[in-house]
């Protein structure tokens, strides 16, 4: 990365903010009682003449739009000094302007585009998340001691690490942070970085001066490898992690999502009963729509297509920073559900590192990351109600038109509004 660009940037935005910014010419206005909108314009006026004045509620507040003569140059403080002196006011002040305080202070923030574009800093101010909130990420493992990440990773409360035991009974050994259904040992230890990217962009810890931010500050990401290093791995280990993450639901620990950001072109009824039975305990699975270009409608790739028949199944494709389906997201107007960021994102890789990666493998755990924060605002949404306002709350795009069934792009704000208006209900699929 080009570290000393993004140093010389990041110095600039913050020394920016440090000083107070106002919109040039215009002022806020406290008059002393009594005193009409009418007498104010005529005092003001006489100082600079078209100048407009409007009143700010139905208090002795105004604000007022300074006209500078042609000709003259004032800076602020001789504005200032000038309205102060006029008999009428009784504070005038700069219309400074404002920043939304849940904007967090991660070093690279300002390179995730893909936040601002899901509207997450408006979402932050309602809730930043809980480690309360479990995720499950189905993938090549996590590096589960990336700084930026090892916060946010579950431990499991009742193993204890590397004694080569089945501490807590639940079938399998060592599984500290998770479990590694590849070589069938303890902990979900990423040897690949494309699980680590994924957990990144749902849950690298916010507001901590240092990488980035997840879509949730705060929340504990379950790991389940089934992918080796080259990024491959089989469906016998896929099924293996779900079990996993269904026997850790059974145990009453509050999963919320599977993020299965993987597939293939092939359709398995075990599979497909496997996560529908996942859906009967109230988890949904966000599944990545592919990257070649192709319509899932046509060739269904799994576990995406599956989505047609599981009502716990979101597909996801990817748009990038212009909100046009990415050239190589996979797409299909009955099988994909709902798109996400996918082109050019920043998150955490190996060895406390960020790298930036293009894929609807992307996009899904955005998604993903939607729901937990989401989850976490109200806890008592039940998974189809979670599904619902995830599908209801996008930003409807033409660009998107007949190419997937909403037609939009995960809008994060507006979820938590809609949320708001969701009547309590323990229903699941």
């Amino acid at each position: 990365m080009r570290i000393g660009i993004y140093i010389l940037s990041l110095f600039l935005s913050l020394f920016t903010w440090s000083v107070p910014q106002y919109i040039e010419g215009q002022f806020i206005i406290k008059t002393k009682k009594g005193v009409s909108a009418k007498v104010l314009f005529n005092e003001v006026n006489s100082l600079f003449p078209d100048s407009r004045i409007s009143k700010i509620g139905f208090s002795n507040i105004y604000l007022l739009d300074v006209s500078i003569p042609k000709g003259q140059k004032f800076s602020l403080e001789i504005i200032l000094n000038k309205l102060r002196k006029l008999s009428y006011i009784e504070h005038v002040e700069p219309n400074f302007k404002l920043k939304a305080l849940a904007v967090p202070n991660d070093t690279y923030y300002f390179y995730q585009w893909n936040l601002e574009k899901i509207q997450a800093p408006f979402a932050w101010n309602l809730t930043v998340g809980d480690k309360a909130i479990l995720v499950a990420v189905i993938d090549t493992g996590i590096d589960i001691f990336h700084n930026d990440l090892n916060g946010n990773i579950w431990l499991n409360p009742n193993e204890i690490c590397d004694d080569g035991k089945d501490n807590d009974a639940n079938g399998y050994v060592d599984d500290c942070y998770g479990y590694n259904a590849v070589n069938d040992l303890g902990s979900a230890v990423d040897d690949n970085g494309h699980g680590t990217h994924v957990a990144g962009i749902i849950g690298a810890i916010g507001n901590n001066e240092i990488g980035i931010s997840g879509i949730n500050w705060k929340v504990s990401i379950v790991g389940c490898k089934f992918l080796n290093a080259n990024g491959w791995g089989s469906l016998a280990d896929e099924i293996e992690c779900l079990n996993y993450i269904k026997t850790l639901k059974e145990l009453g620990y509050n999963i919320v999502a599977i993020n299965a950001s993987y597939g293939g072109y092939y359709v398995s009824q075990i599979e497909k009963e496997v996560m529908s039975e996942l859906g009967l305990l109230g988890i949904l699975i966000i599944a990545a729509a592919g990257n070649d270009g192709v319509n899932v409608d046509q060739k269904p790739l799994s576990p995406c297509s599956y989505s047609v028949e599981l009502p716990n199944v979101i597909c996801v494709a990817a748009t990038d920073e212009d909100d046009k389906l990415a050239s190589f997201s996979n797409y299909g107007v009955n099988t994909v559900q709902v798109a996400a960021p996918g082109v050019n994102i920043l998150s955490t890789y190996l060895d406390n590192s960020l790298e930036w990666m293009n894929g609807t493998s992307m996009a899904a755990p955005h998604v993903t990351g939607l729901a937990a924060l989401v989850k976490s605002y109200k806890f008592s949404l039940s998974s189809n109600e979670l599904k619902d306002l995830i599908l209801r709350s996008v930003d409807n795009l033409t660009t998107l038109t007949n190419y997937i069934s909403t037609g939009g792009r995960i809008n994060l704000f507006k979820a938590m509004i809609l949320a708001d208006n969701v009547t309590d209900n323990t229903t699941n699929y």
